[in-house]
């Protein structure tokens, strides 16, 4: 083992899981020349301690210990020099002409080897800067180049305009995903912060332990400083808020447990009067007892504000919304409802509603009328849904163009009040299974449209709560101010399943008089071999539901076994000639074992829009075959249009097999044939049972002990006992609006 510090050249690169692979030849200090034709870099490291994304041509450095082997290529010794997992990890800009020539050229579109010499020529070193001033002008002004590569050089050399900063970061260990966002808020002023107080990196998500080593042996920081203690009480309080999607801590001696355990018992009095004095948490008078995070808070006040403000606001063109509401209930073929109508009307005549209600009720029909209606007063309808598969299932009911909330925030421009003429434009955005979504992702939606945005939540209360934090949908479902409808006639065809009755039960905390009825089978046994014999029975049609990762894994592969085992497996060989399994497990320890094979169900774990799949949707995997030349692995069949999608090496790794799922991953779904596993785990409550049980569509399973189905109905749902406050916010600006009023 030896000690180093080497530049090199990329000639390859990929990731697996948190890992990166770097490959790459040793070049003189400074030059693009090679060091010697018979050593090759080979690097494994943490994606995370990366200043930025590698690719093929970039030049890096090294730093950390390595070993070196001989290896016979050919009737050649050549010499591999392996780091695995170096102290330091650098990216390096070119210092000479033909280095920044293939640099640029590599990683600039609209750039070629001729305009990237011209621009050298130009300025030389000095080229570096102008770039990173954005001096368009002065690049406008080299042979070959017009506005569109102009644009294309500045728009692309953003991303190393930060190096500087992104390696002093690297250097300390601060992960990348934190790297972005402390540079994106402090920009120039990165070091300067840091240094002057390194605990900074917690607000930005670092862990107060991983932050504490730092600014205690690198920055010489004393254990008593304001700053230090508050971010312990900021650590603490982000702990216990992430553990039950808290807004606010309501038990101090949780709060103060917590917090001893960062900085020690001695020190949690101090801590809290510093968390005071320096505002990482805020408490109010009518509640002395609630810690709120302040961040949370902050975020909570804005959601409240411009909710506040949409319910204060009445449309002026009552009589535009009635000819439109006539217009859209003429189109229909059949009759809705009184309440569904009372629905319509809310939706149009107000700007923000809900409209609730279980399986089988209708909200998807009512929001088609309601958007028909829309549409016919010439507003732009934006749909949106949190996950693919639910973004989909909005798609084909209300037959417009629908996206991902994720989608509509970051490929998608914010919404304007008006065009490039002038003329004013009305929006109204819906979002469907609106219970899945937490407040910062309606902090961030409400950012990015308009004051005058109509805003129409769909979904059902009794669900799941979201992963993230705080409330949504049920807490706006519980401001007397906000006109809602909740639907509770079971329309749908499938009521005689008995399916929503029995779902209603559920919901109601009362345990459904028969287990098994109708369309309903419930198997009193905790037995994996039970599940996979009922999928069996049906395998082309039916989904295993079950609430842990582990359950799923042991499913999936006992599955796997009894029907597709004589299927080759997935994988793939690297350059060097070792090959590699492709992982379908969902978790990551003891059942890695679970391979992908050929003809797999399979499910996609991320979000790729250019590749056209996205976070939930499902498919088979209909070929393993690996294909050097176009860079692609295989390819899965999506079930839900039948579109083939050829596999790059990154995607493998958001690939899991889908014989059996967890029910977050399918919240905004349903099954001809849902078999619900109950786990042996207190995740299991009256709200995910709600959820499990309305994924069928026709027939449903439930396997599980009675003691434990009995237990799930009178555990009260997760959302009951979260902290939240938006509520309370919009209810006290509606308090205050009212006092002002009377006073006037």
């Amino acid at each position: 083992m030896a000690f180093r510090a080497i530049e090199f050249r990329v000639t390859s690169t990929f990731w697996r899981d948190k890992l990166q692979f770097i490959y790459g030849v040793p070049v003189v200090s400074g030059t693009t020349k090679r060091l010697s034709a018979k050593d090759y870099i080979k690097i494994e490291t943490d994606r995370n301690q990366l200043p930025i994304e590698p690719t093929v041509g970039q030049q890096w450095k090294v730093v950390g210990d390595f070993t070196v082997t001989q290896v016979d290529r050919n009737q050649r010794l050549y010499n591999d020099i392996r780091f695995e997992y170096p102290d330091r990890l650098e990216i390096m800009l070119p210092q000479t002409d033909e280095g920044f020539i293939r640099f640029i050229s590599n990683e600039i579109d609209n750039v070629s080897d001729e305009k990237a010499r011209n621009l050298w020529t130009a300025f030389g070193r000095n080229v570096y800067d102008i770039l990173k001033k954005e001096h368009k002008s002065q690049i406008l002004s080299v042979q070959g180049f017009g506005e569109t590569s102009t644009n294309s050089l500045i728009q692309g050399f953003k991303k190393f305009t930060n190096l500087r900063y992104c390696n002093w970061l690297a250097k300390y260990k601060v992960p990348l995903h934190v790297q972005r966002r402390v540079i994106k808020y402090h920009s120039d002023l990165t070091i300067k912060v840091i240094k002057n107080n390194p605990y900074e990196l917690v607000t930005f998500g670092m862990s107060f332990k991983e932050v504490d080593h730092i600014a205690l042996t690198q920055f010489n920081v004393s254990q008593e400083t304001d700053t230090r203690l508050a971010a312990s009480v900021r650590q603490a309080m982000t702990t216990l808020c992430q553990k039950r999607g808290h807004t606010y801590i309501n038990n101090k001696k949780k709060l103060t447990e917590e917090i001893a355990g960062l900085v020690g018992l001695g020190f949690v009095d101090n801590a809290l009067e510093a968390g005071k004095r320096l505002a990482t948490y805020i408490t109010f008078n009518q509640l002395p007892n609630n810690f709120h995070h302040h961040d949370r808070l902050l975020i909570e006040t804005v959601v409240a504000r411009h909710i506040f403000q949409l319910i204060t606001k009445s449309p002026n063109t009552r009589g535009a919304h009635n000819k439109a509401y006539e217009t859209a209930l003429n189109e229909l073929n059949y009759e809705l409802t009184n309440k569904q109508k009372d629905a319509v009307r809310t939706s149009l005549y107000n700007y923000i509603s809900l409209i609730t209600g279980g399986a089988g009720t209708g909200k998807m029909t009512v929001t088609r009328v309601v958007l028909r209606a829309y549409a016919e007063m010439g507003y732009i309808i934006t749909a949106l849904a949190l996950s693919g598969r639910a973004a989909m299932r909005l798609h084909e009911s209300i037959r417009i163009p629908t996206s991902t909330i994720a989608k509509f925030l970051y490929q998608e421009p914010p919404l304007d009040d008006y065009d490039i003429e002038g003329n004013e434009l009305k929006h109204i955005i819906v979002i469907y299974e609106s219970s899945m979504v937490d407040i910062v992702c309606l902090y961030r939606i409400i950012n990015h449209i308009t004051p005058n945005c109509h805003l129409l939540f769909v979904g059902d209360p009794h669900q799941l709560p979201p992963i993230g934090l705080g409330l949504v949908l049920s807490e706006l479902d519980n401001v007397d101010s906000i006109k809602k409808t909740h639907l509770d006639i079971v329309k749908r065809q499938e009521a005689s399943s008995g399916i929503p009755e029995y779902s209603q039960s559920i919901r109601n905390g009362q345990i459904p008089s028969e287990l098994t009825t109708g369309a309903i089978e419930f198997h009193n046994t905790e037995s994996y071999e039970t599940v996979v014999d009922l999928y069996c029975d049906n395998p082309d049609n039916s989904m295993v539901v079950a609430a842990t990762k582990v359950s799923v894994d042991k499913i999936n592969i006992q599955l796997q076994t009894r029907i597709n085992s004589d299927s080759p497996e997935f994988s793939y060989q690297d350059k060097d000639g070792q090959w590699y399994s492709v992982s379908g497990s969902e978790s990551r320890g003891q059942f890695a074992s679970l391979h992908l094979r050929l003809n797999d169900p399979v499910i996609f774990i991320q979000n790729n829009y250019d590749a056209k799949y996205q976070n939930g949707s499902l498919g088979i995997l209909t070929n393993i075959k690996q294909d050097n030349t176009s860079g692609t692995y295989g390819s899965v069949r999506l079930v839900a249009n039948g579109d083939e999608i050829n596999l790059t090496l990154p995607m493998l790794d958001h690939l899991r097999a889908a014989y059996a799922i967890t029910l977050h991953k399918a919240q905004g779904s349903q099954f001809e044939n849902c078999i619900v596993y109950l786990d042996r785990t207190p995740m299991i409550d009256r709200s995910w049972l709600y959820t499990a049980v309305t994924r069928s569509e026709e027939a449903l399973h439930i396997v599980g002990t009675k003691d434990r189905f009995s237990k799930a109905v009178r555990t009260d749902s997760a959302f009951s006992q979260r902290n939240t406050h938006l509520s309370w916010l919009i209810e006290k600006y509606i308090a205050l609006m009212v006092h002002k009023n009377d006073a006037a």
